[in-house]
């Protein structure tokens, strides 16, 4: 293999360079050894000397990851079906909120609230759509990971990293927000809404810290009107808390299932429709 074959493999390998790229430099440098030139195409391969130095690059086949490389697929009608989902969850938690404020006498709202937390029908009613649009959402992140890794080569985080970073300590701070990331820049949403990310990570983490902090403040439980009352508050802002973090997820997911379709038309090669 030239120097210059050894470099571009090596790029390749670390995701710099596309496949499609890398083919073009291949039979570039394969017309150029047949006329006998490969010492001029190793010199000028990349625009400029090659650097001194350069450890080898190991053959493509070693270098590439293992397995088959991920399908490209259009997530346009799980994108839809977790839209559905996302907006129940968020209606939901906003009906929730209004049930426990339109109460009458503040027992009347402490009764509610505790009612939308242990009775199993009404958890039932609020907890699934949110369980439902939680599961859809890992898929659609997973299978987006898998259509930008067939399309721009590895990422920083694998399509099954998407998923799994969730559950990991400490790196669940990060990890998730980085494979987001991947899909904002690699799918390239309009610069309009990049603001959209960040948002979605702070009302996330924002949710989680919030309800941390109503269990520390209530461990031993409401043993006054003047705690009962806090913490019907403090309930009804979770709710409330809760649906924005829903529309706001949504939002995000609708710019970068637009700016895939987009990709996916420019690239040509839309296949495995996801259902």
């Amino acid at each position: 293999m030239s120097k210059a074959m050894e470099i571009a493999a090596e790029r390749f390998a670390r995701g710099e360079i596309t496949r499609a790229e890398f083919e073009d430099i291949r039979e570039a440098l394969g017309a150029a050894v047949a006329r006998g030139g490969e010492s001029a195409v190793e010199a000028g391969a990349t625009g400029a000397p090659l650097p001194t130095g350069t450890q080898a690059a190991a053959p493509l086949t070693a270098a590439a990851p293992a397995g088959p490389r991920p399908a490209a697929q259009d997530v346009t009608g799980i994108a839809r079906t977790l839209a559905i989902f996302l907006h129940a969850s968020a209606g939901v938690s906003i009906i929730a909120a209004v049930l426990i404020a339109v109460q009458g006498t503040p027992e009347a709202r402490y009764a509610m609230t505790l009612a939308l937390e242990t009775s199993p029908g009404l958890l039932a009613v609020t907890l699934l759509p949110s369980i439902v649009a939680t599961v859809l959402y890992l898929v659609w992140k997973k299978k987006s990971t898998d259509t930008l890794v067939a399309l721009r080569g590895p990422q920083s985080v694998t399509p099954a990293g998407a998923v799994y970073w969730y559950f990991v300590p400490v790196a669940f701070f990060w990890k998730p927000y980085e494979a987001m990331r991947n899909l904002v820049t690699g799918f390239g949403i309009t610069q309009d809404r990049h603001w959209l990310l960040p948002l979605w990570w702070g009302v996330f983490w924002g949710n989680v810290a919030f309800g941390l902090l109503i269990g520390m403040i209530f461990a031993e439980g409401v043993s006054s009107s003047s705690q009962a009352r806090a913490y019907v508050v403090f309930s009804m802002m979770m709710y409330l808390a809760g649906a924005v973090s829903f529309f706001v997820t949504w939002m995000l997911v609708d710019a970068v299932t637009t700016a895939e379709r987009r990709s996916l038309r420019d690239a040509g090669h839309v296949t495995g429709r996801s259902a």
